[in-house]
């Protein structure tokens, strides 16, 4: 009980002044990112050809391989990847490894979590090599998140904003400032 009173006295002042403030890291090591990545990538392209035509592109299996922190030669954090390609139309099945750009960005002002193919490189037979990447969608998640939990006689906002990502060969951490405000 003793140990309790540590944190919840300071917790339970903080939210009667009005405010209350904390941080949150996340660790997410590659096996798992490799989880994420994979369910939430695209599935399909369309890639416009000659004649007002397109050609369907479909990127299965994508694996993340290796996370690539920022250097001084090439900035921002990366994602190596792992990506079977196919085009059916054309009997296409190739394996590529291109690389993820992982990034803090902004959008229209609301601040978003931004994964993007920073090549996506394909052979295609008669059309040559194609970079797909500008043909792929970024995927963008919000960056702050606003819940309202019911606190008895009023409702507090919780609110968390990503502040930093950080890289290492080995993990991706996600850095969250969070406050509470009645």
């Amino acid at each position: 009980m003793r140990n309790v009173r540590r944190w919840i006295v300071p917790v339970i002042a903080a939210l009667a002044t009005g405010v209350a403030a904390g941080g949150v890291r996340i660790d997410i090591d590659r096996e798992t990112l490799s989880r994420i990545v994979s369910s939430v990538a695209t599935i399909e392209v369309e890639v416009p050809i000659a004649g007002g035509t397109t050609l369907r592109v479909e990127l299965r299996d994508v694996r993340v391989t290796g996370l690539e922190p920022a250097t001084p030669e090439r900035p921002g954090d990366g994602i190596r990847t792992a990506v079977r390609v196919l085009a059916p139309d054309i009997g296409l099945d190739a394996a590529i490894t291109p690389r993820l750009s992982l990034e803090l960005a902004s959008v229209d002002g609301v601040p978003v979590l931004e994964l993007r193919f920073d090549e996506l490189p394909l052979a295609v037979p008669l059309l040559g090599r194609i970079d797909l990447a500008r043909l792929v969608t970024p995927l963008r998640y919000p960056a702050q998140n606003v819940l309202t939990l019911p606190s008895g006689t009023r409702e507090v906002d919780l609110v968390s904003r990503l502040s930093k990502v950080r890289m290492t060969r080995d993990a991706l951490s996600l850095e969250f400032d969070v406050r509470a405000t009645p």
